[in-house]
């Protein structure tokens, strides 16, 4: 979400590979950051599909001159980016004109300079022992407070909120952002959610979401898919992928960079199906790679692995791709709307 702070500095050091040069790579990740993706585990695998000496951080200021070599970027930032020359235009080079074919890799925007390379998405989920005998089975139910009474955990943030209200009136999924786009859909979601308005804790950051759940103060919960799957061992989670919705994480090389090589053979890595692999076993990312989601399914224990990541076919059957076109257009008008309704009384 644009007002989450979470503060992340994160350093790495792995054995280089062979004679590449010590140059450290950094990568911004402020684009994740902001949406509320906890961030604090990713360490762990970046260091096992890495073979260089690499830097996380989620500042978001200036993030160009400040040369990060690699930097998250949503789907609208890496169009303009890509205009404005900010960014390297990866599809000129022939070692990563496949990323950019949908046969090969998942993507819903496409732009000719940002690779997605994963996804992961904004959900609702609930504590598995809280429902014995009835479960959640749509974003309707998150507003249905009288067949599943408790409280609900949303993030501060009209992204996302205002997409599960409009689904909760049966909108279809390709006509949410249409409709969101009229007073008349504004009001709709507003309107949805005054009805769960007092039966409802805003979390500002994953800290706080982790600890409701934690707490057991909330029945059902929204946020990043990747807090959920971490909860798995103390506090079992199931996700209700009806209705997810699905964030692009497009990583694009700083044209300010001074490791450009470098950066271009981390991006290569990453989009690799060993990699992609691994960000998906290991830490439940969605990967792009259309090759690493069959061969996910082909696990002895796939139904346990994909029922956790975002792009498995049977997840995505009634998915949202997050429109963050939209969301820029109008995030002013949007998130002073969003402020004005927060601030009146429940």
């Amino acid at each position: 979400m644009k007002h989450i702070s979470l503060k992340l500095l994160i350093s790495l050091t792995c054995l280089l590979f062979g004679s590449i040069s010590h140059a450290q790579i950094t990568i911004n990740l402020t684009q994740a950051n902001q949406n509320g993706f906890d961030l604090d585990n990713l360490q762990t695998t970046l260091q096992s599909i890495t073979e260089m000496e690499v830097k996380l951080d989620s500042n978001n200021t200036d993030i160009f001159n400040k040369k990060f070599d690699l930097v998250s970027l949503n789907s609208a930032q890496a169009d303009v980016a890509c205009s404005n020359q900010q960014i390297v235009r990866l599809k000129d080079i022939d070692e990563f004109k496949l990323l950019f074919q949908r046969r090969n890799f998942l993507q819903k925007n496409n732009n000719n300079c940002g690779v997605n390379f994963a996804t992961y998405s904004m959900v609702i989920a609930y504590p598995i022992f809280n429902m014995v005998t009835t479960r959640p089975e749509s974003a309707a139910d998150l507003f249905d407070v009288e067949r599943f009474p408790g409280m609900r955990a949303l993030p501060d943030s009209p992204i996302g909120t205002l997409e599960w209200a409009l689904l909760s009136y049966g909108i279809p999924i390709n006509e949410v952002y249409q409709l969101l786009s009229t007073e008349r859909g504004i009001k709709l979601a507003f309107a949805k959610l005054d009805t769960i308005k007092r039966h409802t804790h805003w979390w500002k950051d994953v800290t706080e979401l982790k600890a409701l759940i934690e707490n057991n103060q909330v029945s059902l919960a929204a946020g990043p898919h990747n807090v959920f799957y971490d909860l798995q061992f103390n506090h079992p989670m199931e996700i209700l992928w009806n209705g997810q919705l699905v964030v692009e994480m497009n990583l694009g090389i700083n044209n300010n960079s001074t490791n450009t090589d470098q950066a271009q053979q981390l991006l290569l890595k990453l989009m690799s199906d060993s990699a992609q692999f691994k960000l998906a076993y290991e830490y439940a990312f969605g990967p792009t790679n259309r090759q690493t989601l069959k061969t996910l399914s082909l696990l002895p224990q796939a139904g346990q692995v994909l029922v956790f990541v975002p792009t498995y076919k049977k997840n995505m059957q009634n998915a949202i791709w997050l429109d963050y076109n939209w969301h820029e257009t109008l995030q002013d008008i949007i998130n002073e709307r969003f402020l004005e309704w927060r601030s009146q009384s429940k």
